[in-house]
């Protein structure tokens, strides 16, 4: 029994002529896989785009204004004036509050906004930013309407 070698020429030569039609084929399950989002159940992974986008791996290069939440020594990396804002919204999924009065209940809303940013500037004459911002911090967003506090 002989085994033939693989054809590596004539792989390489399909890959390069169909790379386009590979490619789509290849971003086919991202385009229709699930949105997928993440909390600590106290605050949000990342503020602002790039936290977000980075799953909150960002302290050491925080280089917008949600550095002011993160990591503040990341103000020095903005040069001249950056005013930054975002928005994001938290999906509750299976929130419940159980006590011992006999309370059993889901959280009437499913969906929490949260929003966030700041504005800084970097002083010429001193080598320090200054500046301001406002941000949520989520935690799990559950809202209990009507739980009575007594037996």
């Amino acid at each position: 029994m002989v085994i033939s070698p693989i054809p590596w020429p004539d792989l390489m030569f399909f890959i390069l002529k169909n790379r386009k039609y590979l490619t789509n084929l290849g971003l086919l399950p991202v385009l229709f896989s699930p949105m997928v989002f993440a909390t600590n159940g106290i605050n949000l992974i990342g503020f602002g785009t790039e936290s977000t986008l980075m799953g909150g791996a960002d302290i050491a290069v925080a280089r917008d204004t949600s550095a002011f939440n993160t990591n503040p020594a990341g103000l020095t990396q903005i040069h001249g004036q950056a005013f930054d804002s975002f928005a994001s919204t938290l999906r509750t999924f299976d929130l419940s509050h159980q006590d011992s009065f006999g309370n059993d209940k889901h959280a009437d809303n499913k969906y929490t906004f949260l929003g966030g940013g700041g504005y800084a500037i970097s002083l010429e004459s001193l080598p320090c930013t200054a500046g301001s911002g406002l941000f949520s911090q989520g935690g799990a967003g559950g809202v209990f309407k009507n739980i009575p506090d007594y037996p």
